[in-house]
């Protein structure tokens, strides 16, 4: 039988994500985080419980790139954040 992995502590997640976050913007009353990496395209996330967004992008992208990808698929991030939060949250 395998064992589950250990299981970070949410202050333990929470301060993990906060220290690759290269910075904040905000598009149409969302916030997003958009972490800096060494790859070639864009990926966009939201994640539950509260719908937050995460942007990964590669380092030559500029805030104003990745708030156009952002921009663009605005629709699709409104579903996803209706699929993942609580009535009232979005």
């Amino acid at each position: 039988m395998q064992e589950a992995p250990p299981q970070l502590g949410e202050e333990a997640l929470a301060s993990f994500s906060e220290t690759e976050v290269s910075s904040l913007v905000t598009v149409s009353d969302i916030q997003v985080k958009i972490v800096r990496k060494d790859i070639k395209n864009l990926h966009l996330a939201v994640y539950p419980p509260d719908g937050h967004v995460r942007v990964a992008a590669p380092q030559k992208k500029t805030d104003d790139n990745v708030r156009l990808a952002v921009v663009s698929r605005l629709a699709w991030i409104r579903i996803k954040r209706q699929l993942t939060c609580p009535v009232g949250d979005n």
